[in-house]
């Protein structure tokens, strides 16, 4: 009865492997959960870096080209302690560096001089770099891969819309998943300086390729916008004006692509839905139709 029991669970694990749906459950989980970590510690720890870098930064160079996976904070912190400096991380992991694209940056006390080899050394370390992307510090790569998963069902050789509508309404999950950070909590690491991912940043890894590859797919489009609606009644800062701004590039390609006028006033009418607080609308002249 065990070796039964056996291979009716292998028999039943054969038949879901390699189905999309459960590759998309997969990347979501995933993603799903890089996403929290994210929002419990949009700085890893440390604190927001506005993006203007301070005078007198030594700036530090990648030990090699590639993706950055992971930042040891614990490792930045200890440096910044023992020479009572701030660490400015200035690529967050998820970008692609190589010689000539500063990492990071050490602001020494003005009465200490350059730092030596060693702490330079010391501090690229504390950046893992591989040849690829991973969901540990990077709540982008889940949408990306989504988003690629999504492109995939839409070109020309596998033509399955229905997929990429899926994707969307995973997207959305991924997106508003955790919970927002306690503003008063103290940051763990104080003197490590980390910069902020933007809003736009989230929705343009989600939604522009396939807004760009769908724009000639009526029903891809409208679950788009469902989508931007959904994201843009969120708490999250800056997603109910990305929302708008994505749901405008959405029909504006959609524009420039669609021929048919039951498929323009389709995506009229959803574009102005009265669920929307900010509906968007657009005409299309179609005098020469």
């Amino acid at each position: 009865m065990l070796i039964i029991g056996i291979l009716l669970r292998w028999i039943n694990y054969l038949g879901r492997l390699g189905k999309v749906s459960r590759t998309l459950q997969q990347v979501e989980d995933q993603a799903i959960t890089s996403m929290r970590n994210y929002r419990a510690e949009p700085f890893l720890g440390g604190t927001q870096f506005d993006g203007n870098m301070p005078g007198g930064l030594q700036l530090i160079d990648p030990p090699q080209t590639g993706y950055i996976c992971f930042v040891d904070m614990a490792a930045l912190n200890t440096v910044s302690r023992k020479l009572n400096a701030d660490i400015y991380v200035l690529e967050r992991p998820g970008a692609f560096v190589a010689p000539g694209r500063h990492i990071a940056g050490i602001r020494l006390p003005q009465d200490s001089k350059v730092a030596d080899q060693q702490i330079v050394s010391e501090i690229a370390r504390a950046f893992t770099i591989g040849h690829e992307r991973n969901y540990t510090q990077d709540p982008l790569y889940g949408l990306t891969v989504m988003s690629q998963i999504a492109l995939r069902a839409l070109s020309s050789a596998v033509n399955d819309p229905g997929t990429a509508i899926d994707v969307t309404t995973h997207l959305v999950r991924i997106m508003e998943a955790g919970e927002m950070p306690d503003q008063g909590r103290e940051p763990r690491y104080p003197h490590v300086h980390v910069p902020a991912i933007l809003a736009e940043e989230f929705f343009d890894a989600a939604f522009t390729s396939m807004s760009r590859d769908g724009a000639g797919m009526a029903e891809v489009i409208i679950h788009l916008l469902h989508a931007c609606r959904a994201l843009g009644h969120t708490a999250i800062p800056d997603f109910s004006e990305m929302s708008h701004k994505f749901a405008t590039l959405t029909v504006a390609r959609a524009l420039e692509t669609l021929r048919f006028q039951s498929d323009i006033e389709r995506i009229e009418r959803a574009a102005g839905s009265r669920n929307t607080s900010s509906p968007v609308s657009f005409r299309k002249n179609t005098s020469e139709q």
